[in-house]
């Protein structure tokens, strides 16, 4: 009865007790962090000079500062769900374009992702087209049913029900989920650019 329970601190402390990183790792994984805080401001500050912030960095440790950059500004590109993404999207592919050596690469792999956003965007217009004449049909039968029992004329908006909404946001996680794994395809060819 004596033994005391552990915290989850203390067993994961004790897991990665034998394990040694080298200084240079860690060396490695702070100068990608300072690149993922370069890119975090790069999207949040609209006049951050990305190029300038650079020159504090030279030989390797630029290259990994870059890396952490790169890692962000790929990590960020997503279907263009609404315009914040899309801004989003904008901003990122302006960092990578601005980074990368390889710029007709770069430039041929973003046409080829505008084309999946549009697609995405088209997509995303049929399913709430599709769902809107669904639920409309619904609430004309409801409508009718409703008149018919009150002898009052009512108007039933399908797009204010709970239905409607939980079925849309099922839709556009099908539409999201496959268009990720097109995004995913498009990242990591971005990612292999020089």
């Amino acid at each position: 009865m004596g033994e005391r329970i552990k915290t989850a601190l203390e067993k994961a402390l004790e897991r990665v007790a034998g394990i040694e990183i080298s200084p240079v790792e860690i060396d490695r994984e702070n100068f990608r962090a300072t690149g993922k805080s370069l890119a975090g401001r790069f999207f949040s500050e609209r006049n951050f000079d990305l190029e300038a912030a650079l020159a504090d960095y030279t030989g390797e440790v630029r290259a990994q500062v870059v890396d952490g950059i790169l890692e962000s500004l790929i990590g960020n590109l997503h279907p263009p769900a609404n315009e914040a993404v899309e801004e989003t999207n904008r901003r990122a592919m302006d960092g990578i374009l601005l980074l990368k050596e390889d710029r007709d690469t770069v430039r041929r792999i973003f046409s080829e992702m505008e084309y999946l956003f549009d697609y995405y965007r088209q997509a995303v217009k049929q399913a709430q087209l599709s769902l809107r004449e669904a639920f409309q049909r619904r609430a004309a039968e409801t409508q009718r049913m409703i008149e018919q029992q009150m002898g009052v004329r009512v108007q039933v908006n399908p797009e204010t029900s709970p239905e409607f909404r939980e079925e849309w946001l099922r839709a556009l996680h099908r539409i999201d989920v496959q268009y990720e794994e097109f995004m995913n395809e498009h990242k990591a060819r971005l990612a292999a650019v020089g």
